[in-house]
């Protein structure tokens, strides 16, 4: 046990001295449009006091983070968002992937917090990750931004993914008139919603909205 923690403070250590050489080398001003980001290690492997500390020095740095939540369905393992509330980790540096397994409370923990999801909607109904949560995200964050996740298993074509996220969306709206043998009457998720997943929020889930993402004056 002595040794094995050693090594991990050994490993923290060296990569907490490499991120702070990078950001001061090549993140010294926010006017370019990458910015520095970290990623803690998940809860679902790692022990919350040591993903505590990451996040903390992740905020010391400024840097924006991204961190996979409840993309498995196993209850009483994994409760990543609620994890993250009692630790006060949520925030709008945050970028959450998938969520598809939270539980009505956690999408209520998310809310007003500016915590941002992304959705990776091949990858998670290819790899039983659950049904992409958009409506979800779109209810209880700031909005959902996608993701692809799995270059080796899924497209890497943005505009596709769009496409599949809607036209699942629409299904998952639509179906339970098909259970009583009624057509759909009205759209509720349009190509607006799908182009603003890949650009206003896209950018923002990025950390990169104040200088990319919509055609705003001033705007790159």
């Amino acid at each position: 046990g002595g040794t094995e923690g050693s090594a991990e403070s050994e490993s923290y250590t060296r990569r907490a001295a490499l991120a702070t050489e990078i950001k001061s080398q090549y993140f010294s001003s926010d006017a370019q449009p990458l910015r520095f980001g970290l990623v803690p290690q998940e809860l679902a492997i790692t022990p919350a006091a040591e993903v505590v500390r990451e996040f903390a020095f992740a905020r010391e740095l400024g840097a924006r983070m991204t961190q996979h939540a409840n993309q498995v369905i196993v209850r009483q393992l994994f409760k990543d968002v609620e994890v993250m509330h009692q630790h006060d980790l949520l925030g709008d540096d945050l970028l959450l992937v998938h969520c598809t397994f939270n539980t009505p409370e956690e999408w209520k923990l998310l809310e007003g917090t500016g915590t941002m999801v992304s959705v990776c909607a091949e990858t998670e109904m290819q790899m039983g990750m659950g049904y992409p949560a958009i409506a979800e995200v779109t209810a209880h964050t700031p909005g959902p931004s996608l993701g692809i996740d799995c270059v080796s298993g899924d497209s890497g074509d943005m505009i596709s993914h769009a496409r599949l996220v809607l036209q699942a969306t629409r299904y998952r709206a639509d179906e339970p008139g098909y259970q009583r043998m009624v057509a759909p009457q009205e759209m509720s998720w349009t190509t607006r919603d799908a182009l603003r997943w890949l650009t206003v929020n896209g950018a923002k889930a990025a950390g990169v909205d104040d200088v990319v993402g919509s055609l705003t004056p001033g705007k790159r």
